[in-house]
């Protein structure tokens, strides 16, 4: 799989009909069956758990493992349907909360993903502080 192919996957990945992304990502990656080989799935998987380690190791430091967490939930959700579906209903739901915020606080669009982007990263500290407080005790 060469970079211009990973890259053109993120592309369509990040350009994709909102809470459907992931599972046509999956659907992708899954139609194509015989002509993708069985490597390419292995160094997917591969990647995700390296990803995930990272982001594991790195969930001391505060949000500087996010990323990490988000590229392998990205590779695991172009191999198991259930991550892609877990993905897209999680990506709706936040847009139907963006909708609700903006609706009746009278928000704008730019508002609205800035306060749920500080949410997200704040729901996702504290779980890497909880996290932090459970196994350093």
């Amino acid at each position: 799989m060469s970079l211009h192919v990973i890259e053109r996957q993120w592309l369509r990945l990040w350009k994709g009909p909102p809470g459907r992304r992931f599972q046509n990502l999956y659907r992708r990656a899954h139609r194509r069956g015989e002509s993708e080989a069985i490597s390419t799935h292995i160094v997917r998987l591969v990647l995700a758990a390296v990803f995930l380690c990272v982001g594991i190791v790195l969930i001391f430091l505060p949000l500087v493992y996010i990323p990490f967490l988000l590229i392998s939930a990205g590779l695991l959700a172009a191999e198991s349907r259930l991550m892609a579906r877990l993905l897209d209903q999680t990506e709706a739901w936040s847009r139907r909360i963006g909708r609700r915020w903006k609706e009746k606080l009278g928000l704008s669009t730019r508002e609205v993903n800035v306060i749920g982007t500080v949410v997200a990263i704040g729901f996702v500290a504290t779980a890497g502080f909880a996290f932090y407080r459970s196994w350093s005790h």
